[in-house]
C-alpha cells in the first residue's frame, strides 16, 4: 500500500485527517494570538492610551516580524514536499537556510529599532508606542527563527511537541507582562509598555532555545539531515524565491493595516478604541482559521510531493466543512451573546466614562462586521494556504496586495478622511478586504494554474 503523503492513520484528505493536523496547530495558534490579547488586556489595566498606542506600534513591527516570519515559514513547503516524496534526508538543509536568514536579519531589525519609531509615531497619542516598538524591534530576528523551526515538525505533521512549547512560551509572556509592566513593589520596577515588550521578547527566545534543541536531537541528525548546517547558496535563494513573495505580501498587507490605524487614531479615541478592541477579537478568534490554513498547506505539500494532487480538492472539502463548523460557534459570542463580552477591555482603566456607552454601542454593530469578516477570513486561509503549498506564491502576493491597498486603504482615505464619513464604515471595510481577497484565491485555485510549479526534483 502507499504511505506517501500520509501524515495520520486516517484517510488522505479526509476530514478526520484534516482535523487530527489542524488541532494541534490551532492550540499553537491560539497560544500565540492569546499573548497578544493578553498583552492588550494587560495594557488596558495600565492605561487605555497605552493599548491603543501599543496596538499602532505593534502593527509597524508586524510589518517586519510577519514578513520575516512568513519567509522563514516558506520552509515548511520544501519539508512537506520532500516528506511526501520520501526524500527525507533533505528535509533538514530548507530549515538551516532559513535560520541562517533570521541571523542576517539582525542588519535590518536592528538599526530600524534605533530611530524608525520617532520617524513614524509623531502623533501625541502614538508617542507613548516608541519604547514597546524599540523592544519589539530588538527581539525581531528571534520571531524567523521560531518560523524556520517550527517549519521543521509541522511540515511533518508533528505539532504535539511545537504546540506544548508555545503554550508554555506563552504563559511564561503573560506572567512576565504583569510582573514588568505593572513592576514588584521596590524589587521589580514599572516599565510599562516597555515591559509588555520585553516580556515577549524573553518568552520567544526561550521558545527558539527549546525548538532548536529538539532539531538537533540525534534521532533527526541521522534521519532527516538536520546537523547539516552550512550554508547552501542554491537552497538559501531557492527558499527565498519562493519565500519573499508570502513575505513582500504580508509585510505590503500589513503595512496597510499600520495605516489604516493611523487613519482612525487621527479621528477620536472613541472609534479607534473600538476598532482595537474589535482587532483584539479577531485575534483571539483567528486561531481556528490560521491554524487551519496552515494545516492546509501542510498536508498539500505532503500529497503535492507524492503526486497525489487529486486528493487536494476533498482535502479543501473538508477544510471547508471545518470552517462552517467554526463560524456558526463563533456567532455566539460575537452575535447573539456578545453583551457579557463588550466592557472587558473597558474595566478598571483610566477611560472617560462618558465615552463608554458610546463605545459598547459601536461595539455591538463592530462585532457582528467582524463575525462577516471571519467567515471570509477562512476561505483566505484556506485557499491561499494551498496556492502556497504548490509554490504559487506571486499570485499570493499580488492578490494580498491588491486586497489592502485597494479595498481597505484606499477607501479609508477616500471616505472617512477626504469625504469626512463616519469612522464606523471603517469595519465594513475591513470585510471587504478580505472578501475580495478570498475571492481571488479562490478564483485562482480553480483555474489551476498552481499545478505547474516544481519546488523539488524527483
Amino acid at each position: 500500500m502507499d504511505q506517501r503523503g500520509k501524515l495520520t492513520r486516517y484517510p488522505l484528505g479526509s476530514l478526520r485527517e484534516i482535523w487530527a493536523v489542524a488541532f494541534p496547530l490551532m492550540l499553537m495558534t491560539f497560544s500565540n494570538y492569546t499573548m497578544l490579547f493578553a498583552d492588550r488586556m494587560i495594557l488596558s489595566q495600565y492605561g487605555m492610551e497605552a493599548m491603543n498606542a501599543s496596538a499602532v506600534a505593534s502593527a509597524t513591527y508586524t510589518i517586519f516580524m510577519f514578513g520575516s516570519f512568513s519567509l522563514a515559514l516558506i520552509a515548511e513547503v520544501f519539508v512537506g514536499q520532500y516528506n511526501g516524496a520520501g526524500n527525507y534526508k533533505k528535509m533538514g538543509q530548507p530549515v538551516w537556510q532559513m535560520l541562517w536568514f533570521a541571523l542576517f536579519s539582525v542588519i535590518i531589525f536592528w538599526p530600524l529599532a534605533l530611530f524608525l519609531g520617532e520617524v513614524l509615531f509623531t502623533n501625541p497619542k502614538t508617542v507613548l508606542g516608541i519604547p514597546y516598538f524599540k523592544c519589539l524591534m530588538f527581539f525581531g530576528p528571534v520571531v524567523p527563527m521560531i518560523g524556520a523551526l517550527e517549519a521543521f515538525n509541522v511540515g511533518r505533521g508533528k505539532t504535539l511537541a511545537i504546540t506544548i512549547i508555545a503554550i508554555i512560551a506563552n504563559l511564561t509572556n503573560i506572567g512576565l507582562d504583569y510582573l514588568l509592566v505593572f513592576g514588584f513593589r521596590d524589587i521589580v520596577p514599572s516599565l510599562g509598555l516597555s515591559g509588555a515588550a520585553i516580556a515577549t521578547g524573553i518568552a520567544q527566545s526561550l521558545q527558539v532555545v527549546t525548538l532548536f534543541v529538539l532539531f538537533l536531537r540525534p534521532k533527526h541528525r541521522k534521519e532527516f539531515g538536520t546537523g547539516n548546517f552550512r550554508f547552501n547558496k542554491k537552497a538559501f535563494f531557492k527558499c527565498l524565491k519562493v519565500g519573499s513573495p508570502m513575505a513582500i505580501s504580508h509585510a505590503v498587507a500589513i503595512a496597510a493595516w499600520a495605516l489604516f490605524n493611523n487613519v482612525l487614531a487621527e479621528t477620536s479615541v472613541v472609534y479607534m478604541t473600538t476598532i482595537v478592541i474589535c482587532q483584539n477579537y479577531f485575534f483571539v478568534f483567528c486561531f481556528f482559521t490560521e491554524g487551519l490554513g496552515k494545516a492546509v498547506t501542510t498536508i498539500a505539500a505532503n500529497l503535492i510531493g507524492a503526486k497525489k494532487q487529486e486528493l487536494i480538492t476533498k482535502m479543501l472539502k473538508s477544510a471547508l466543512r471545518l470552517h462552517v463548523i467554526f463560524v456558526c460557534i463563533l456567532a455566539i459570542p460575537l452575535v447573539i451573546y456578545s453583551k457579557p463580552f463588550l466592557g472587558i477591555f473597558l474595566q478598571g482603566n483610566n477611560i472617560n466614562s462618558e465615552v463608554v456607552p458610546q463605545i459598547l454601542d459601536m461595539l455591538k454593530s463592530a462585532l457582528f462586521w467582524m463575525w462577516l469578516t471571519s467567515i471570509f477570513n477562512g476561505l483566505f486561509w484556506i485557499y491561499s494556504s494551498q496556492l502556497t503549498a504548490a509554490g504559487d506564491t506571486k499570485f499570493v502576493m499580488y492578490a494580498n496586495m491588491i486586497s489592502a491597498w485597494v479595498f481597505l486603504l484606499l477607501p479609508t482615505y477616500l471616505f472617512i478622511i477626504y469625504f469626512q464619513c463616519s469612522p464606523s464604515l471603517s469595519w465594513k471595510l475591513i470585510t471587504l478586504d478580505i472578501f475580495m481577497a478570498s475571492l481571488m484565491f479562490y478564483l485562482r485555485y480553480r483555474s489551476g494554474k498552481w499545478r505547474q510549479f516544481q519546488l523539488i526534483q524527483d
